[in-house]
């Protein structure tokens, strides 16, 4: 997987070890890190994952692991979010079959404007090998990247009666 030194930098307010140096840090604790390669300006470290560790299927998670081979302090994220009081997640998207999926979250955002994307997101997706497409796509992408969490977005004009429903398939879709 690729990843790049100036987002795993973006998570410590110490500067981490130069991107050669600290490849060679992370193969002899934990990851085979198969190149550097050096895009714009930022490093990209190739980092060869193992299945066990899906823990660091993102920055934040090789961030992490950082963090504690280097012993240095991870920055504390806080994020707000505004809630709109009278808009409900079961409204919206609804599990037909728990046996097939016992979770399903959701969160509707409303008056998105589909467009470019920041500079910088862009950035941080082409050095990662991800094509930016638009402000949308880019930042389930990017949380993806970051977090390790998949996410999808859809257009709530969309779904047929404005709400996902998630069950088996029925016969003859596809």
């Amino acid at each position: 997987m690729k990843f790049s030194f100036n987002w795993l930098q973006s998570f410590f307010d110490k500067k981490l070890p130069k991107p050669e140096k600290l490849a060679e840090i992370l193969t002899m604790h934990c990851f085979e890190v198969e190149k550097v390669e050096k895009i714009g300006k930022d490093f990209v470290l190739d980092i060869d994952v193992l299945p066990n560790r899906t823990d660091c299927y993102s920055h934040l998670g090789i961030a992490r692991e950082i963090s504690s081979i280097l012993g240095l302090k991870l920055k504390e994220e806080k994020w707000k979010i505004q809630e709109e009081k009278n808009l409900k997640a079961k409204d919206f998207a609804s599990i037909k079959v728990f046996s097939g999926c016992q979770r399903y979250t959701a969160r509707v955002i409303l008056d998105v404007k589909v467009g470019e994307s920041p500079q910088w997101i862009k950035e941080r997706l082409e050095a990662c090998g991800i094509k930016p497409i638009n402000n949308v796509v880019d930042i389930t992408n990017y949380v993806m990247l970051e977090l390790g969490q998949p996410l999808h977005a859809f257009d709530l004009e969309k779904i047929e009666g404005k709400k996902v429903i998630v069950r088996f398939a029925k016969k003859g879709e596809k």
